[in-house]
Order: C-alpha cells, then sequence, then structure tokens
C-alpha cells in the first residue's frame, strides 16, 4: 500500500506546486459513510496495522489472549519457564546448604584447634 503511494507520488510529482490536484490516486469514495475518499493502498495499510495488532494480541506464544495452538505454546513456554526458576532457586539452596556445611565445618576445626591448643598448655603446665 506505501509503495503505491509512493509510486503516486512520484509518477504525479506531488513535490511540485504545479501539479497541485493531483497526487495519490482516490478510487473509492466513502463520503458517503462519513469516511473520507480513500485509495486502495489506504486500505491494505489500514488493514495490515489491524492484523499486526491482531497478531500481537492473539496470534503469538507472548501474545495477551494467546489462541488455539499459540495458546499450548503459551502454556508450554510458561512450564519452561516455571521448570527455569525452580531449578534456579534448587541450585541456590544446595548452594546455602553447601556454604552452611562449610562454615560449621570451619567454625568446628576452629573449636578443635582451640581444644588441642588448650590441652597443649595443660599439658606444658603439668609437665
Amino acid at each position: 500500500g506505501g509503495v503505491g503511494n509512493l509510486i503516486d507520488r512520484v509518477y504525479y510529482r506531488v513535490w511540485s506546486e504545479s501539479t497541485y490536484p493531483y497526487g495519490v490516486r482516490d478510487m473509492v469514495d466513502l463520503s458517503r459513510f462519513g469516511f473520507a475518499v480513500c485509495n486502495f493502498a489506504d486500505f491494505f495499510i489500514s488493514a495490515g496495522a489491524v492484523m499486526l495488532v491482531f497478531g500481537f494480541i492473539f496470534f503469538d506464544q507472548d501474545a495477551i489472549f494467546p489462541q488455539g495452538k499459540y495458546k499450548v505454546l503459551a502454556q508450554e513456554a510458561m512450564e519452561r519457564e516455571e521448570e527455569k526458576q525452580l531449578k534456579k532457586q534448587t541450585e541456590q539452596e544446595k548452594e546455602e546448604t553447601l556454604r552452611a556445611q562449610e562454615a560449621q565445618a570451619f567454625q568446628g576445626s576452629q573449636e578443635n584447634q582451640e581444644i588441642q591448643e588448650m590441652q597443649q598448655t595443660k599439658e606444658d603446665g603439668n609437665g
């Protein structure tokens, strides 16, 4: 539609003031219905915009209101995302548990070292 308008504008030299009454060829008069005089390019541009909006709203896995096979694709994508989040959460919990165990082991080794030092001091004092 846009290319058709461009061709008409170039053919009729719209940029020139001497060709004022011409421009894009208007083929349909819709003034009886409260619309302007339009050409087919205008119809196709408008129809393309409407189809694009409908596509984003209904016909895509990321659509706001997916329909048919797109609804199934959207559900599968949502399930994959939930699994991914669950896996990430599980990995984080494992990591936290491992850190806690390492901290306990380190604290235990420090306590053992302190006990050994105390026993060494006792033995040195007794001996």
